[in-house]
């Protein structure tokens, strides 16, 4: 199906995939261990105010984007006020009971097949995010993981 979907040539190796599902599942403690080891602190701070540089820039530039209404420049500078700015990790990303909080839906996963496995996370990704239905939106989430970059509101 992929291969006439997608055009691809052949599947992906087996391995590849395995990994992808297993980050998929898994990122946030995956995520949490790296992090610990490999990104301090004081490096989150680095790239947050990097981010904040590039904002300020895309703030300056909208004046001279002769492309753009006066009235869009305005709204985009609105908007770009009120993104949530989200570099490098979230803070509570070294708090293991908040990471654990994040698998609470999850079953435990006994040595049964791959794909019983996978439907487990899948059963309780869905329901973490049913638990989230009629709540208060969380801005301390992430939507994305710390080592995927990506821009989005």
């Amino acid at each position: 199906f992929r291969q006439k979907a997608f055009g691809l040539e052949k599947p992906r190796p087996r391995a590849d995939l395995c990994v992808d599902r297993t980050v998929d599942a898994f990122g946030w403690l995956l995520a949490s261990e790296w992090l610990r080891e490999h990104f301090s602190e004081e490096a989150n701070a680095m790239v947050s105010e990097m981010g904040k540089h590039v904002m300020n820039a895309f703030v300056r530039r909208l004046g001279a984007n002769p492309w753009m209404a006066a009235e869009d420049k305005k709204v985009a500078k609105q908007k770009s006020t009120l993104m949530a700015k989200k570099f490098g990790f979230p803070s509570w990303v070294h708090d293991p009971s908040r990471v654990s909080a994040r698998y609470a839906t999850f079953t435990s996963f006994p040595d049964v097949a791959w794909a019983e496995n996978i439907e487990k996370v899948s059963v309780g990704s869905t329901a973490r995010e049913w638990l989230k239905w009629g709540q208060k939106v969380d801005p301390t989430d992430w939507g994305m993981l710390p080592f995927r970059v990506n821009a989005y509101y």
